[in-house]
């Protein structure tokens, strides 16, 4: 075999593992609260936006708090380090990427890195009743 052929499969070799090894790290499961902190892992919690009330944005730390609730009905403050997303007033659902970091104060909270929002589609079928005339 040609030493060019063996230079070409040995790099073929280490781009295919190097792709293998950063798809593995960048991939998360779906989670809850508790799972989440168990892990310290970065997850997926899909959950409902609550106590909409106490939710915060500090313009100057860039930190917009909130409190989901998952799946298995944990309530937990969430620490976003963005403004609040502009559909999130209308999201049905959220999906929360992120994990549980030691804050500035010492405290760990679950920090999303990423919020994907779910919205009531305009184009769901909505029922209609129709009257029914004899002829």
């Amino acid at each position: 075999m040609k030493p060019s052929r063996i230079i070409l499969l040995v790099a073929a070799a280490i781009f295919l593992v190097a792709l293998g090894v950063n798809f593995a790290s960048n991939t998360s499961s779906y989670a809850d609260f508790v799972t989440a902190k168990e892990s310290g892992k970065r997850v997926h919690i899909a959950g409902e936006w609550v106590n909409r009330d106490q939710a915060s944005y500090d313009p100057e730390a860039d930190l917009f708090k909130f409190y989901v609730q998952d799946s298995l009905n944990n309530i937990e403050l969430v620490h976003f380090f963005d403004p609040k997303p502009n559909n999130f007033d209308q999201a049905e659902k959220v999906v929360l990427i992120g994990g549980y970091d030691k804050l500035s104060s010492g405290n760990m909270a679950f920090v999303a890195d990423k919020i994907i929002t779910k919205c009531p589609s305009k184009y769901e079928e909505t029922e209609v009743k129709l009257e029914q005339t004899a002829l």
